[in-house]
C-alpha cells in the first residue's frame, strides 16, 4: 500500500520543477471549479483545500472573496512554494499554507472543504472522503478523472501509462480511479446532497451541499 512519503515525494519532485508558466496554466485548469464555488457562494466563507498542491485554486478562492483559506498538503515543496506565491500576490494574510495528511490528521471545521484532483492521487477513497467531509460545515467540492461511460477506458489507459512511468522511475507514487458511485454514496452517508456536476475535458467537478 503506497504511504504519505510515496505522495510527498513524487509532488516534492513536481513542485520543484514548477515555473511561472506551469502556475498560470494550472490556475487556468481550475477555473472550472472556481466558477463552481463561486456560483455556490464563497464570500465571506472560510476555506479548507485538501493537497493544495502550489497553492493556485487557493489564492484563486480568496481573490474572490473567501474570508481565509488554508491550504494542507504533504509536499513540503510545494507548501514552500504556495506561501511564496500568496506572499507575491499580497494575500498572505487571507491564505495559509502548511504541510500535512488531510486524511488522517486532525481538522479544523470550515465552511467549504476543498479537493481538487486530489482523490486520484490517493488509494484510500473513502477514508479521505469521511475524514475530510467530517470538517465541511456546508459545502464539499471536488474535481476528479470522470471514471464513468466510455471515458472510463480513456482514464484506465492514461493511468496505466502514467503508473508505468512512475515505475520505470522506481516512484513508489500511483495514481488511482474510483467509483463516481461510491463517492456520491459516501457523501450522501455524511449528510451531502449534489448540487453542481459537469465535467469538462474528462475531469469531473462537483460541488455538494450539507442537507438542511
Amino acid at each position: 500500500m503506497m504511504d504519505e512519503r510515496a505522495i510527498a515525494e513524487c509532488f516534492d519532485h513536481e513542485a520543484g520543477c514548477c515555473t511561472p508558466k506551469t502556475l498560470r496554466r494550472r490556475s487556468s485548469r481550475d477555473q472550472p471549479l472556481v466558477d463552481a464555488l463561486v456560483a455556490t457562494g464563497i464570500q465571506g466563507k472560510s476555506l479548507l483545500e485538501i493537497g493544495s498542491g502550489a497553492g493556485q485554486l487557493s489564492r484563486e478562492l480568496a481573490r474572490h472573496g473567501a474570508r481565509f483559506v488554508t491550504g494542507i498538503d504533504l509536499s513540503a515543496v510545494s507548501v514552500t512554494t504556495a506561501t511564496r506565491e500568496a506572499r507575491a500576490e499580497g494575500l498572505a494574510e487571507k491564505v495559509r499554507f502548511e504541510v500535512g495528511n488531510g486524511a488522517t490528521d486532525p481538522l479544523e471545521p470550515r465552511d467549504v472543504v476543498v479537493l481538487d484532483r486530489v482523490l486520484c492521487c490517493y488509494p484510500r477513497a473513502q477514508e479521505l472522503i469521511t475524514h475530510t467531509a467530517g470538517a465541511a460545515r456546508q459545502v464539499y467540492a471536488f474535481t476528479l478523472p470522470r471514471n464513468e461511460g466510455a471515458l472510463r477506458y480513456y482514464w484506465r489507459a492514461g493511468f496505466g501509462i502514467e503508473n508505468a512511468w512512475h515505475a520505470l522511475r522506481r516512484r513508489r507514487f500511483r495514481a488511482y480511479l474510483h467509483d463516481l458511485t461510491l463517492i456520491d454514496r459516501w457523501l450522501r452517508d455524511q449528510g451531502f446532497s449534489p448540487s453542481r456536476r459537469f465535467s469538462r475535458r474528462g475531469w469531473l467537478h462537483a460541488v455538494y451541499v450539507r442537507s438542511p
